[in-house]
């Protein structure tokens, strides 16, 4: 990263923040907002805005509300989008009960029969796993239905409050193949995990910086190489096309891959996974731009 990257909290706010998060018992509307709000402010990004009564202008906000249209029917209803910020991520927060051990069985068979059955979903258990997965699949929904006008954004992000962070990535933007970021071993960041600069880094970047027009771990572009001349072929000197005419320097073609970044761009995100043995493919460029240099 360069010098001008923001300095991240120090390890004595990291370690409060962790020990403060880790006893939180599972409240989940009560809780998400401080915990999000929290973290923004660990990852020295801001915070979310207050949200306005003109949805479209609602950029970074919680409950940014979307709309679901039915299939096979006209009729819609509204959902709400735990935290929204567009062009960056769409996050479904939940919070689950921590696992606690069994009782031993000489104590627990007189009270099985009298024992409140709780409803909580337990962490690290088949429930658990399955609960984070329909949370991928409503948060997906959310990108799917946000209005005409905002793509889905490059990462949904599924939070056990107080316990877990997961991230999936469509750098595509079309909301179609979200999957787990950087893989499928290093996507869930633990609460614990927070206390590794790198992570919190990642976090960051997912908040500000993401690059929807190049994947991470994406190889640099090769520079344009001009076709080999022949002896019959006009002398280039002589080429009376200026510049400003040619097809490969047009604002449209120059533009054709990377419609949000500039020769100011930062650095592509996301440069460094941690697990290189494991990098992310990139996915190819479709546009005609890119396929007449294949």
């Amino acid at each position: 990263m360069t010098d001008a990257t923001p300095a991240l909290a120090p390890d004595p706010a990291v370690a409060a923040f962790i020990a403060r998060w880790s006893k939180a018992e599972a409240a989940e509307r009560a809780n998400y907002v401080l915990f999000l709000s929290e973290l923004c402010d660990l990852l020295g990004v801001p915070r979310p805005d207050p949200a306005g009564p003109d949805t479209a202008q609602n950029a970074y906000v919680f409950e940014r509300s979307v709309t679901f249209h039915h299939r096979g029917s006209t009729k819609t209803s509204t959902g709400r989008i735990d935290l929204y910020r567009r062009d960056c991520f769409v996050l479904e927060a939940k919070q689950y009960a921590a696992a606690k051990p069994s009782a031993p069985a000489e104590f627990s068979f007189d009270l099985a029969d009298d024992a409140p059955k709780s409803p909580k979903i337990a962490r690290g258990t088949a429930a658990w796993d399955r609960a984070m997965l329909e949370a991928l699949s409503q948060a997906d929904r959310y990108a799917r239905s946000l209005p005409d006008g905002e793509n889905p954004p490059p990462f949904l992000l599924v939070v056990d409050v107080g316990h877990v962070i997961e991230l999936y990535a469509d750098f595509t933007q079309k909301g179609k193949n979200y999957l787990p970021f950087p893989d499928a071993r290093s996507h869930r960041i633990k609460l614990a995990d927070l206390a590794r600069p790198e992570l919190r880094e990642r976090l960051r970047l997912v908040w500000t910086t993401p690059s929807p027009s190049t994947p991470p771990n994406a190889p640099p572009p090769s520079p344009a190489r001009s076709p080999p001349t022949s002896p019959n072929s006009p002398n280039p000197s002589k080429n009376t096309t200026s510049p400003a005419s040619s097809p490969s320097s047009s604002p449209a073609a120059s533009s054709a891959c990377s419609p949000r970044t500039s020769a100011s761009s930062p650095p592509t995100p996301f440069a460094t996974s941690s697990n290189p043995s494991n990098p992310t493919p990139a996915p190819s460029c479709p546009c005609s731009n890119c396929s007449s240099r294949t």
